[in-house]
């Protein structure tokens, strides 16, 4: 759930300065749901020289702030948020962003406490987005029937904004509750055509509930638009391969394999690539090389401890692959649903 919502928070500040939420009202337009990486940096830099020019000016820390939390950068953005506080006071949006900071850090706690002055100081001027952000907070915390309450009051609060249906749509599937979800994930896509968030997300509740042709056709749209996305691109070749297409299913783990991950991300890849490879009897030396120095790399440069891919939509591949013994000795072994694990032996 960690990573559901902390995605969440990342959703939201798209949502309230970054980028403008879509309304029914707006213009439609097909973009990527986050910021692209490229704008970062620049961006970032631009900010900083507003800062030069006008340091007293608290709204360049909020926005600085923002953009951190977008990159994960919590510890900066939290310095970011204080300062706006200490020159302005508690504002509407140096308390959101000190919320998302805390969020980022683990402090669900104190993220909640933000968010529950946010909306007691500002009661004539609610954003649904509040609401939805402190339910990711009460979700971490486990307090899921108070998550359960923000998510629906952002909802009525606010409609027409895709984000507090993404919002609760990723709660509802992290608890298991697929049917549910998926209205969810259907009506933020009716309301911004080109999330692939929720394309993901709804693609992942299609396959848990068996239908897989349209969850392929939801994680190809994503791959499109996020096709660097790895998330996206493997979980497309695993339900290609459990649906018998494993042409297109070598096809999408390769261009995959061509992108700048890290071991455990390449492992994935090259994991997909030989089942692919091994059905349509193709050469797999070469393959089978680079799988276990992959995995010779990742025990001695001790990338994780043990690092986890759920391949749920492969159970029936995998109970039938042999090949799996050879590399028992690098610490690859299966566990609970079908899970590929990497752990020092």
């Amino acid at each position: 759930m960690m990573k559901v919502m902390l995605t969440l928070w990342k959703i939201l500040f798209v949502g309230v300065g970054v980028v403008n939420y879509q309304r029914l009202d707006d213009t439609p337009e097909r973009r990527p749901s986050y910021l692209p990486s490229v704008l970062e940096e620049p961006v970032l830099r631009e900010i900083a020289k507003s800062i030069r020019l006008e340091p007293g000016n608290p709204a360049h820390y909020v926005k600085r702030a923002q953009y951190l939390i977008e990159m994960g950068r919590y510890d900066e953005a939290l310095v970011d948020a204080n300062k706006a506080v200490e020159l302005h006071g508690e504002s509407r949006g140096s308390l959101f962003a000190r919320a998302g900071a805390f969020h980022g850090l683990g402090e669900y706690g104190l993220a909640a406490e933000e968010m529950t002055k946010l909306i007691s100081l500002f009661p004539d001027s609610i954003d649904p987005i509040w609401f939805a952000a402190r339910g990711g907070s009460f979700a971490m915390l486990q307090k899921k029937e108070a998550a359960f309450s923000d998510f629906n009051r952002a909802i009525g609060l606010g409609p027409q904004i895709y984000g507090v249906y993404l919002a609760r749509a990723d709660f509802l599937k992290s608890l298991g509750f697929y049917e549910e979800s998926l209205w969810d994930y259907t009506k933020a896509l009716e309301l911004d055509l080109a999330n692939v968030r929720a394309l993901g997300g709804r693609g992942f509740v299609y396959a848990r509930l068996g239908r897989r042709a349209e969850a392929i056709q939801d994680y190809t749209e994503a791959a499109k638009l996020t096709p660097r996305d790895l998330n996206v691109t493997a979980s497309l070749a695993e339900l290609l391969l459990c649906e018998g297409d494993v042409k297109r299913a070598l096809k999408v783990s390769t261009a995959a394999k061509s992108l700048e991950n890290n071991a455990q991300q390449q492992a994935v890849c090259t994991l997909l690539q030989l089942l692919a490879s091994k059905s349509l009897q193709l050469p797999t030396e070469t393959i089978e090389s680079e799988l276990l120095r992959l995995f010779t790399e990742m025990q001695s440069a001790r990338l994780n401890n043990q690092f986890g891919w759920d391949f749920g939509y492969l159970e029936e591949w995998l109970s039938r692959g042999e090949w799996i013994a050879d590399f028992r000795e690098f610490g690859v072994y299966w566990t609970g649903r079908v899970k590929l694990q990497f752990s020092s032996v």
